[in-house]
């Protein structure tokens, strides 16, 4: 069947789906609607609405799709939908939509190019009443190159997705979303997508899946049942068979993919993680004995490395040709998908991982890509805290810490001109106000991505509900999505691309008071808190170098996400509002 008669069975003529025996008739209950003339033989929705509803920003996209044409079918269908796309956008007053008739191509084949609107968290999937035509753009633009998560040429510091600067900011779930079949995916994201967050970390499940009750996580969803674990490996009598592959893990991964791409989220697809030594006896791990790798849990024979060996090149030489069938495989299971990048290995410090692995791993993914048209990011995590980045494997672009505060990490690296992330946060307690500070220390910093731990979503609470014990080690609240959706939506209209870390505009500040300033050219944003977030009432003052005589401030509370107050200030010394916990404020300046 050809491209577009596979979405769009129901066109004139003797389609393809009719002469296979298919149905071609229009959608249950769906009546005709004129469209300059050419009669809409589908579902009665008005598509200028429907771009309308979808605009978030209006950033623009583009799309390439190479259609087969022998039998002509193509060419009618793509005229038709340039009648459809162009009225639509008139009667629905937007600007820049221009679609172009189909020309030869080779082997009788056609590309359609068209230049179309998007939403800012996604294209108009998951509209009710989506017409096969949106689906078919959709289709179009998941491979277009400039839609694919990548780094930014012009500032290697930050990242660009669907052709935009993007910050990665997320607050989401303990990594379960894939391998944990009870959790609803399709609730998550959407909850993500309503809070303003665009990152999610996944943990692949080849390899790692924790047991119930670790590091004190109450409802882990990495830690499911038994029955709900999902591997890439076939099941045979209760036992892996790490020689033939799980379709419905792959048909979940795709599924995964394609609703995190919908609601607008980025997925850091996290191959492979340490077994964690037990804190009594460091020869053994209570993660190892649940895992596919482990000798007693699959069928074959593929040696007997110990759990601190399964991560080096010392591992069992049949054990390492499963670790690189199983990646060579997810790379181009995902080679169309524009949302994702990978990480190799979580927390590699520990558990005996080598860097001569992970830099085999990244080859791996290096030559698996090769012949794509568009590569994924790789990415690897350096250590907890900060550490110097001592090696950039090729088509490493983006370098991970955990629990890094302040933001020395940044700081450390800022020379190498790479993207660097913070894509763990935990063990500070419950609370939501050093997570946030944690937020906005990093990336006025100059971080690329921050992506806090919540565990607030659990199977059965995917809208992050869930009221966890004090037990726990970390927090995640609604509220502190909202905070974190808020610092994000600020920082991308201040176009934080074109700004960086200006520390030394700070000239004299209050005693005790921590300063973060991001700064472009004729504007900054600054934030202030005390240490650990000392409570107040606090009346600081902040003496800043300004680059002229009269600056607009803007005082932003970060915690109800509510202008405070507004002046023109015509001293360098900004006084800020009475303040609880922490203020924010964006300075322009003539």
């Amino acid at each position: 069947m050809s491209a577009l008669g596979e979405f769009l069975p129901w066109l004139g003529g003797e389609c393809e789906a009719r002469r296979e025996g298919a149905s071609c008739k229009p959608d249950e209950g769906g009546s005709p609607a004129a469209a300059g003339g050419v009669e809409w033989p589908g579902p009665a929705l008005d598509a200028g609405e429907a771009l309308k509803e979808g605009m978030d920003g209006g950033a623009e996209g583009a799309g390439a799709f190479a259609m087969d044409d022998s039998d002509g079918e193509d060419a009618r269908a793509a005229a038709f939908l340039k009648v459809v796309w162009q009225q639509s956008a008139e009667l629905a007053g937007l600007e820049g939509v221009e679609v172009e008739l189909p020309g030869d191509g080779d082997d009788d084949g056609l590309v359609w190019n068209v230049a179309f609107f998007r939403h800012g968290a996604g294209v108009w999937a998951g509209m009710p009443g989506l017409p096969p035509v949106y689906a078919l753009l959709l289709t179009m633009s998941a491979a277009a190159a400039s839609d694919s998560l990548c780094v930014m040429e012009w500032n290697p510091r930050y990242l660009e997705w669907r052709g935009q600067p993007v910050l990665l900011v997320g607050s989401g779930e303990h990594y379960g979303v894939l391998l944990n079949r009870a959790f609803d995916f399709e609730r998550y994201f959407t909850q993500l997508q309503q809070d303003g967050l665009n990152v999610s970390r996944v943990f692949m499940g080849a390899s790692y899946v924790e047991p119930e009750g670790a590091f004190n996580i109450e409802r882990n969803t990495l830690a499911p049942p038994r029955r709900d674990y999902l591997a890439p490996w076939a099941e045979v009598e209760g036992k892996w068979d790490l020689g033939n592959w799980n379709d419905a893990y792959y048909k979940r991964l795709h599924a995964v993919v394609a609703a995190a791409d919908r609601c607008g989220v980025v997925l850091e697809l996290n191959l492979f993680c340490p077994f964690y030594p037990d804190k009594d006896d460091k020869t053994k791990s209570k993660m190892w004995p649940l895992s596919p790798f482990h000798p007693n849990n699959h069928v074959g024979d593929y040696g007997k490395t110990p759990h601190d060996q399964v991560y080096s090149m010392e591992a069992d030489k049949r054990l390492l040709a499963v670790q690189e069938k199983f990646v060579r495989k997810l790379v181009e299971e995902l080679r169309d998908a524009g949302n994702v990048y990978y990480e190799v290995c979580n927390e590699p410090y520990f558990g005996g991982v080598t860097m001569e692995w992970q830099k085999w791993v990244v080859s791996l993914i290096n030559d698996a890509q090769r012949t794509h048209e568009t590569k994924k990011i790789i990415s690897l995590n350096i250590a907890n805290k900060s550490a110097r980045i001592a090696e950039r494997p090729e088509g490493v672009k983006l370098f991970n810490f955990h629990y890094t505060y302040p933001p020395v990490a940044v700081e450390e690296n800022w020379d190498l001109g790479v993207a660097v992330g913070n894509n763990e946060t935990g063990f500070r307690g419950n609370g939501d106000d050093l997570y946030r500070s944690e937020a906005w220390d990093w990336l006025l910093a100059g971080g690329a991505a921050f992506n806090h731990l919540d565990y607030s979503f659990t199977v059965g609470h995917e809208d992050g509900s869930f009221r966890y014990p004090e037990t726990q080690p970390g927090g995640g609240s609604a509220a502190l999505r909202a905070q974190l959706g808020f610092l994000k939506a600020l920082l991308t209209r201040m176009e934080f691309a074109k700004m960086k870390p200006a520390q030394p505009m700070i000239k004299k500040a209050s005693k005790g008071l921590s300063v973060r300033i991001l700064a472009g050219e004729n504007h900054a944003v600054m934030y202030l808190h005390h240490d650990k977030m000392k409570p107040g009432p606090w009346k600081d003052e902040v003496e800043l170098h300004l680059p002229a005589k009269a600056a607009q401030v803007t005082w932003y509370d970060p915690v109800t996400m509510r202008e405070v107050r507004q002046e023109r200030e015509k001293s360098a010394v900004l006084k800020a509002p009475t303040y609880d916990k922490d203020v924010a404020a964006v300075i322009q300046w003539e």
